[in-house]
């Protein structure tokens, strides 16, 4: 959980970000394949509410903002919590006053 993430980047040289439960979230154990540069910052992370994907769509949890991973290190990857109060009222008002077809619940 967010508490390995924590100790990953505590024994980290050099790289000691600031982590916070609330806003942000760790993924477990990173590989090459995992967003871990500058040009991957925003990527997604989704998961599904059905265990059998095929029974659910994909739900947006968070963004990648920031790692040390590089396929060895082994260091999770940190993604901002979408869910987190203020960046959800946030998007849902960008939602509302940018879209040609918001959603019925738009003041």
């Amino acid at each position: 959980g967010f508490s390995r993430c924590m100790s990953a980047y505590k024994e980290l040289a050099g790289y000691q970000p600031d982590l916070v439960e609330d806003v942000q979230f760790c993924t477990e154990n990173e590989s090459e394949n995992t967003p871990c540069d500058a040009n991957s910052w925003g990527t997604p992370a989704w998961y599904y509410a059905d265990a059998d994907e095929s029974k659910s769509s994909p739900i947006l949890a968070g963004i990648f903002s920031q790692g040390q991973c590089d396929g060895e290190t082994g260091v999770p990857g940190v993604y901002t919590r979408l869910s987190y109060g203020p960046f959800q009222d946030f998007i849902k008002e960008q939602i509302c006053e940018l879209s040609s077809n918001p959603p019925s619940d738009c003041p």
